[in-house]
């Protein structure tokens, strides 16, 4: 019998897809598992149905598996990043106002002290993160960022 496998994300989005042929469901299962150590999902299907849902940690994922996931994925999206603006400003120069940022720098909300600017963003549900130095800010390196 064909088989379809997806590799899915954290919130059930194909990011991938195998076919294959196997005699049985058992069978496509456990040739699906391989696919687990790409990606943290698998669904397995045959035409219209779906066989399986596998995931890296246990094996068979039912509904609460996945609300987990994507839970986890919404609390990294929920980091934000205050900064001191002007951007890369010479060293003693003023700093002209705070802004909360998202991961991919589009200013939230702008603020006169950091302060003002980490109480907004933990009243609004994010995890507001501050530079360790000021001049290394690179939002992909975690170890330049704090937790306010």
């Amino acid at each position: 019998m064909k088989y379809r496998t997806h590799g899915v994300d954290a919130c059930g989005v194909s990011l991938a897809d195998y076919e294959f042929e196997c005699a049985t469901d058992e069978e496509a299962e456990e040739r699906a598992s391989r696919y687990l150590n790409v990606h943290p999902v698998i669904e397995v299907w045959q035409g219209m149905r779906r066989v399986a849902r596998l995931t890296r940690n246990s094996g068979q994922a039912g509904e609460t598996d996945l609300q987990r996931i994507c839970r986890e994925a919404q609390k990294q999206l929920s980091n934000v990043f205050v900064e001191p603006r002007p951007k890369g400003k010479p060293e003693g120069s003023p700093i002209e106002d705070f802004v909360v940022e998202d991961h991919v720098d589009h200013v939230l909300k702008s603020f006169r002290t950091q302060d003002e600017a980490v109480r907004w963003a933990k009243a609004t549900g994010h995890t507001p993160h501050i530079a360790r130095v000021r001049h290394l800010n690179d939002k992909k390196k975690p170890d330049q960022w704090r937790e306010a």
